[in-house]
């Protein structure tokens, strides 16, 4: 196994994480919620496995193959028009953290 190879594994463990909690949700309507334990157990395994895969490939390539910071200067449009939508994401990013940590609040 190289480098290479770490964003189709990626791609497995993330697709493997998704149908693990669609048949979790399945069977929590159903009402069988130790089965359901199970499948959020290997949701969470898969999706931590997932996020040191991810973080061993973009480590790899912003360490060894790319040290340099990205810079996008063609089309000067676009990083102009991407500059401006930072602020907004951030707005938004701060409202679903707080929805998510404070559910009672919103």
């Amino acid at each position: 196994m190289t480098f290479g190879d770490l964003p189709a594994i990626n791609a497995c463990l993330n697709g493997a994480g998704a149908l693990f909690l669609g048949a979790g949700y399945v069977l929590i309507s159903q009402g069988c919620w130790r089965v359901h334990r199970g499948f959020m157990l290997a949701a969470f395994v898969t999706s931590t496995l997932f996020l040191l895969c991810y973080l061993t490939y973009h480590g790899y390539l912003a360490y060894v193959l790319h040290p340099d910071p990205t810079r996008f200067l063609e089309p000067a449009w676009l990083n102009s028009k991407q500059n401006r939508a930072i602020p907004s994401r951030k707005r938004r990013l701060r409202r679903l953290i707080s929805l998510a940590l404070f559910p009672d609040n919103m």
